[in-house]
């Protein structure tokens, strides 16, 4: 999946970054990612890692693997619909 093909698959894209260590001197970052997409419906994604760049990468890479087998499963049921 591409990026325009999921500008229009999603409506939106909201990401948030926390610190899961708090106040302590710690490495762990998350990533949260929120998809809403166009349709309707929402696909939550997140990721932990140790800074901010490594977070959002395998965030966004979760979100693309999500967002790619979302799609693949509505083609299958709107082709199974089709053939009844």
């Amino acid at each position: 999946i591409t990026a325009a093909v999921i500008a229009v698959i999603a409506g939106g894209v909201f990401v948030w970054i926390d610190d899961t260590n708090g106040p302590r001197d710690g490495s762990g970052i998350r990533c949260l990612m929120l998809l809403a997409l166009t349709p309707g419906g929402r696909l939550y994604v997140s990721a932990d890692a140790a800074n901010e760049y490594a977070a959002v990468a395998d965030c966004a890479s979760r979100a693309r693997t999500l967002l790619d087998r979302s799609v693949k499963r509505q083609r299958v049921k709107r082709r199974s619909r089709k053939r009844r």
